[in-house]
């Protein structure tokens, strides 16, 4: 179900920047919905990287985008506060758990699922990869 889900939105990409790179953002509440982004480069929070400014102020402008209010984001960790309602979330259980990086649960060990808080995550789709999609 995930694999169509991603499929679906990188065929849109495609119809609509059919030769560019893609930027695809998303909330995350658990790390085994991250598996949605396995075919994407440079995924922004990712192990062992330190985000640029450029970055961070990506993540802003998708906390914007998501109408998730700037000052209960923290930028550097790419994490939104909630504020005690149901967030809106790729929700997805990994069918295989024990294949998840303990660096990616990681990003998710400061969340605080009852107050509803997310990590803001991105990831590019290249052109030359949803082209592939598009034929």
């Amino acid at each position: 179900m995930l694999k169509a889900i991603i499929n679906e939105q990188m065929r849109r990409a495609v119809l609509a920047f059919p030769d560019e790179d893609v930027l695809v953002g998303c909330r995350f509440d658990s790390a085994g919905a991250f598996e949605a982004y396995k075919t994407l480069h440079d995924v922004v929070p990712r192990p062992e990287h330190k985000a640029t400014g450029e970055e961070r102020a990506w993540g802003r402008r998708l906390v914007k985008r998501f109408g998730i209010d700037a000052t209960e984001y923290e930028d550097r960790v790419f994490v939104a506060r909630g504020d005690g309602g149901v967030p809106c979330v790729l929700a997805h259980a990994s069918a295989k758990p024990d294949k998840i990086s303990p660096d990616v649960e990681a990003f998710f060990e400061t969340l605080d699922a009852e107050r509803g808080d997310v990590l803001i995550a991105f990831g590019w789709a290249k052109a030359e990869d949803l082209l592939k999609l598009g034929s």
